[in-house]
């Protein structure tokens, strides 16, 4: 129901009493407490029932979703406990994570204090989410303070954040951008320069900085972000007064810039790019008024490889529609064409791989009568080296993600390959292929759960679980190397 967005008097008293009921099993009541979790609404008149079911259990995820839902319950005593939970040493980071996303829904001043002394955490995921929550809920009173924390924390994503809550909040947007291009210009690393790009989100005047790095770059995760902070910049609601303000004093038309800019990004072949901006695009009907012909999309459709870029495909189809009418039937994909069954025979059941980090080894137990295409081109990545020397890109509250080489384009192998949708549970250590919405996954596009999400379950082929090394999962963060994956030999 949640999912769905329903809500209903009689759900809610569903779902409390399945949380309640100590006899059920902790799943079970999980799948209760994602209830709360999901629907925006005040849970309140549940308080007392919430705490009393968090201090009872031990199982992460009900806590977790706990957390959660006493950010909607609006009243102090929901909020004193939230303060607890965080202030709590033996609380689980993942716990604490979701606590303070939960504070957002009580009013700054009373949050403030708490959340800058998270700043200070050795736990980077607890201080970037500190950071996230000013950027979220901050204030324009409090923006030279949030520059002066970037100066004094030690880990380069909360400082990022840190100088994106700075220039959003700032009136005088000049200066704080320079330093942040500054930094980008002097950082090493490609994960710390990506968080830099998109600080700039909310300067719409530095969109000529991150035009240069989405088309000049030479590596494809900064082309991407940058592409999206474009985005973000033209879709601010402050980008239209810029915009008229920049033609009176300049002549400049913003509004054709970036319709340019868009223009290139489908022309520019990357298959996560041409979506993203075909999307752009199909979404803001005045752009296509700059289009002399839609030729730059009839051509992007036609380079497009089924069923690789099924997605891209569609996205594109849809903002040819929208902007002259034309309809073009969808090509069907070969899917015989992925399946290499002797390859897929050759995999021992439940065959095991070795992801050696730099912070310790992980060891996963492949499934390849569950999802035979999706293990079979993962290991065939996995026999390539194709992952080796690669790096997790986005870490979460829920879960470590890796899309392999995020190099030039010519060393990414991104492709899509049809789904293999069977009901598999989504527990901590679930190795998953990224899945969209047309039910094509990521042939190299990959995550390890951090925690149970019943909300996920059946959501995503399978590809392996964790049977050794979770401690070391947990302790990764964005843009720890993987040194190699390989087939685990006895």
């Amino acid at each position: 129901m949640a999912k769905r967005g329903f809500f209903s008097i009689n759900g809610t008293q569903k779902a409390i009493n399945i949380l309640c009921d100590s006899s059920l099993h902790n799943r079970i009541r999980t799948i209760a407490s994602e209830y709360f979790s999901l629907c925006n609404t005040d849970f309140s008149l549940y308080t007392d029932e919430f705490i009393k079911v968090y201090k009872t259990v031990d199982f992460v995820p009900l806590k977790e979703n706990i957390a959660n839902a006493l950010g909607k319950c609006h009243n102090e005593r929901a909020f004193s406990f939230l303060k607890q939970i965080i202030n709590d040493e033996k609380t689980d980071y993942r716990v604490v994570l979701n606590a303070i996303k939960a504070l957002e829904n009580y009013p700054y001043a009373d949050c403030k204090d708490l959340i800058l002394e998270q700043l200070r955490s050795y736990d980077e995921k607890i201080s970037s989410y500190a950071a996230c929550f000013l950027y979220n809920k901050g204030t324009k009173a409090d923006s030279t303070l949030y520059l002066d924390l970037s100066r004094e924390v030690a880990g380069w994503q909360t400082r990022a954040y840190l100088l994106a809550t700075a220039l959003k909040y700032s009136l005088n947007k000049k200066n704080i951008a320079k330093s942040i291009q500054s930094g980008f210009e002097a950082s090493q690393n490609v994960y710390e320069k990506a968080s830099l790009l998109r600080s700039l989100a909310t300067d719409i005047s530095s969109y000529g900085f991150v035009e240069n790095q989405t088309f000049y770059s030479d590596n494809q995760l900064l082309m991407v972000e940058g592409l999206k902070t474009l985005i973000q910049m033209y879709e601010n609601p402050e980008f239209e007064n810029y915009a008229k303000m920049q033609k009176f004093l300049t002549g400049e038309n913003l509004v054709e810039d970036f319709a340019l800019i868009f223009k290139k990004a489908v022309q520019n072949g990357n298959s996560q790019m041409v979506a993203l901006a075909a999307s752009t695009i199909a979404s803001h009907s005045e752009i296509s008024d700059y289009y002399m012909n839609t030729f730059f999309l009839n051509q992007a459709i036609g380079n497009c490889i089924l069923p690789q870029d099924a997605d891209t495909y569609v996205i594109l189809i849809d903002a040819l529609k929208k902007i002259t009418g034309q309809i073009v039937k969808p090509a069907q994909a070969p899917v015989s064409d992925v399946l290499d069954w002797d390859y897929i025979c050759a995999i021992a059941e439940g065959e095991q791989i070795v992801i050696s980090t730099h912070k310790g080894d992980i060891t996963l137990k492949t499934d390849i009568n569950t999802s035979p295409l999706a293990v079979s081109n993962f290991m065939k990545l996995v026999d390539q080296k194709y992952f080796d020397n690669s790096n997790f890109t986005n870490i979460s509250s829920s879960y470590i993600e890796n899309r392999g080489s995020i190099s030039g384009f010519e060393e990414n192998q991104s492709f899509m390959i049809p789904s293999e949708l069977n009901y598999n549970l989504f527990d901590e250590g679930t190795t998953a292929l990224f899945t969209t919405a047309l039910n094509t996954s990521s042939a190299t596009q990959w995550f390890i759960m951090l925690t149970s999400k019943s909300v996920l379950d059946g959501s995503s082929p399978v590809i392996a679980t964790v049977v050794d090394g979770m401690d070391c999962v947990h302790s990764l963060n964005t843009g720890d190397g993987i040194i190699t994956i390989k087939r685990k030999t006895e």
